[in-house]
């Protein structure tokens, strides 16, 4: 995973999550140019990627990147959440 560009990152575990034991991590990046194969999968554009042990899902939502990746062991657990994935639409109210 690269660190350049990551504007803000999160990480998932199955306790309090340690640098330790970060299972899945998700990362909002800033660079646009995804790397590995293209797939379409619910309508939704995926660059999916794969490097020994370690598995990653890019896709953009609403004009923002997004990587989700950790051990390929998970990785029918990191596709999921990349495919779930939604924009939070928030209403303009009137005072």
């Amino acid at each position: 995973a690269t660190s350049s560009g990551v504007l803000h990152h999160y990480g998932f575990s199955e306790e309090s999550v340690t640098d330790e034991n970060e299972l899945i991590s998700l990362d909002v990046v800033a660079n646009s140019s995804p790397s590995g194969e293209k797939k379409i999968i619910d309508g939704k554009e995926l660059y999916i990627s794969s490097s020994g042990d370690e598995y990653s899902v890019y896709i953009t939502l609403d004009g923002q990147n997004y990587e989700f990746h950790g051990d390929v062991d998970h990785k029918d657990l990191i596709l999921s959440m990349a495919l779930g994935l939604k924009a939070v639409k928030t209403e303009e109210k009137d005072l």
